[in-house]
């Protein structure tokens, strides 16, 4: 069996000299001598270090002593991560079990103990794992989930400050041959957050957690603390998106249900629309059951009639198509430009006619759309502008908010929304005028001055006080809330961003995309099909949905018209989990899977 002792990348300062933390001395003792006398006792002579430098390594080892082990070394200037590393060197572990070893890990015993456990392991396991964690107690050496290296090597025999029953961290493996095929070669890969997660859930590691008392691992905590929480709740079944309920949606809830106001009556309904309208920048809001409703009422505010023509995206829901024609009138479909995926600006113009009346703009996945030159379209054409701002709570472009731009804008707040009442949806305006239309027909178009006077036909479109309640909580929030979203989508970006034949969500220029859904494009490069990359993930217990489907390749609006980036973007378009939820290990575990295929 042989050893790798992973020696590189993390620096400290000893006696005022930089060198590898494993270098340093330990009680008058060199910090490998330790671990390689240690390896020596399990009859394990063959050692390979990673090293940051191979002039400092030889510099350790200047008066010649190997302490009677056979030394290999492998140079990485470049860090590539505990897997990284042992995927470089697999041409010097030949088929054989080896042992990997962090190389800031102190332990004087032998490996023995570990040894004769994978020994007398029956299942068919890639890896073993002894796991412990420092417990430092009446010290500053535990903060931010960082260890000081040399507060503990200093303080380790002298002030006896570590606790061995409390042992919660990793830091000795040992490996079977076979994890090498999951690693890819060249990349910076974490053995703990990205490997083993993956190995886990084929039932390839121990999901045992041994506890040790013969070794200290003084290197960072992070990452093996989160493999040791996947162990202990296995990541599975994780949904595109979830409902985050962790502010005062229970007790604003609660105060409706004491107090009676439930429908569509109560304080709630007006401070909601009141607040929001305030946090996108617009006068006024008129809060409706869902965001389709929005949508149909803000054409029958602005009097869209049969005879009428409303230009619209091909790819988007297909609400916005569905509130066209619950007008009567038609919708006329533009393809998506590739730098966005949103409406193409270029290609409006050539759909506009004598009878058109208004272009209703979305702003895709929570990506904004050129709504700058699609104002100065309409505004040459005397066109009205509806956004369709559902995917885009708090988006911005040019410093301004989505939904502030047009006549009037329209949200959601489904379930999936960044932010949720369940059900429920918003018109926003800034024309007092508009906004008093679209409430009277919101109520049935019942007279103001007459109650139960109908003047018009109206439409039942109208919030209860329970919704609005739940949305005003969640508003509370709403900053956070895109925030993780936002660093969700980094996240998965620094792990896909190299990935051959996936290309990333868009991001435009002076925009800001909230990422309401993570949606990639498997492309032509990639190794296997978009729709076999979804049954991989799905039997790995990730949910995932496809990139909508043009409007006009659907039966009620069907054409023969063809809309090739449209068509392109919803072939190749693939939404991952983006839940408010999501952690980075679970990202970690969902990027690997795509990675490793």
């Amino acid at each position: 069996m042989k050893a790798v002792i992973l020696a590189g990348s993390k620096k400290i300062k000893d006696n005022r000299k930089e060198m590898p933390s494993p270098l340093v001395s330990l009680n008058g003792k060199k910090f490998l001598e330790y671990q390689i006398n240690a390896l020596k006792k399990s009859y394990i002579n063959e050692i390979i270090l990673c090293v940051d430098s191979k002039k400092e390594i030889e510099e350790y080892f200047k008066d010649g002593s190997d302490f009677g082990a056979k030394i290999y070394y492998s140079e990485e200037p470049t860090p590539l991560g505990t897997a990284g590393a042992i995927k470089k060197i697999s041409h010097m572990l030949g088929n054989e079990t080896f042992v990997v070893i962090n190389g800031d890990i102190y332990f004087e015993h032998g490996l023995n103990e570990l040894i004769e456990k994978h020994k007398n392991n029956n299942e068919k396991d890639s890896t073993l794992l002894t796991v412990g964690y420092v417990k430092v107690e009446n010290s500053r050496a535990l903060l931010a989930g960082l260890i000081d290296s040399q507060y503990i090597i200093k303080n380790l025999l002298k002030n006896k400050v570590i606790n061995f029953d409390n042992i919660t961290n990793a830091g000795i493996y040992i490996i079977e041959p076979t994890v090498l095929s999951f690693i890819k070669e060249n990349e910076k890969v974490s053995l703990e957050s990205q490997v083993f997660p993956l190995l886990y859930e084929k039932n390839l590691v121990s999901g045992e957690l041994m506890g040790t008392k013969y070794f200290v691992d003084i290197g960072t905590i992070e990452r093996l603390k989160g493999f040791r929480t996947h162990l202990a709740n296995p990541i599975k079944n994780i949904p595109v998106a979830e409902i985050f309920l962790d502010g005062n949606e229970l007790e604003y809830l609660s105060d409706c249900l004491n107090t009676n106001w439930i429908s569509s009556a109560g304080e709630y309904i007006k401070r909601f629309e009141e607040e929001f309208s305030s946090f996108i920048g617009c006068r006024y809001g008129v809060a409706t059951a869902n965001g389709t409703d929005a949508l149909h009422l803000a054409l029958a505010s602005l009097d869209i009639k049969e005879g009428d023509e409303v230009i619209i995206p091909s790819l988007t829901f297909i609400a916005t198509a569905n509130a066209v024609r619950y007008c009567n009138a038609t919708p006329v479909f533009v393809d998506s430009e590739k730098m966005s995926w949103n409406l193409d600006p270029k290609k409006i113009e050539e759909k506009i006619t004598p009878r058109t009346r208004a272009i209703i703009p979305v702003h895709l996945y929570g990506n904004p759309c050129d709504i700058s030159e699609i104002m100065k379209i309409a505004k040459k054409h005397n066109l009205y502008i509806i956004e369709d701002s559902a995917e885009a709570h708090g988006a911005e472009y040019e410093n301004k908010k989505t939904g502030s731009f047009g006549h009037i804008s329209c949200f959601s707040f489904y379930g999936n929304k960044i932010i949720t009442t369940g059900e429920g949806g918003m018109c926003l305006t800034n024309d007092e005028a508009i906004s008093e239309r679209m409430k009277y027909l919101r109520d049935h178009g019942m007279s103001k001055e007459k109650r139960y006077w109908h003047d018009s036909i109206g439409f039942n479109f109208r919030m209860t006080n329970m919704q609005a309640a739940i949305g005003l909580a969640q508003l509370e929030k709403v900053n956070k809330l895109i925030d993780k979203k936002i660093e969700n989508a980094k996240h998965y970006n620094k792990n896909l961003c190299n990935v051959k034949g996936i290309t990333l969500p868009p991001t435009t220029p002076m925009s800001k995309n909230v990422y309401w859904m993570y949606t990639i494009l498997v492309e032509d490069e990639f190794p296997i099909s978009k729709e076999e990359l979804v049954e991989k993930l799905r039997q790995n217990g990730i949910d995932t949905r496809p990139a909508f489907y043009p409007i006009t390749i659907m039966p009620p609006y069907e054409t023969k018209e063809r809309f090739p980036v449209a068509e392109e973007i919803s072939k190749k378009g693939l939404t991952l989990p983006s839940s408010i939820k999501l952690t980075q290990e679970q990202i970690n575990f969902i990027c690997n899977i795509i990675k490793n295929i």
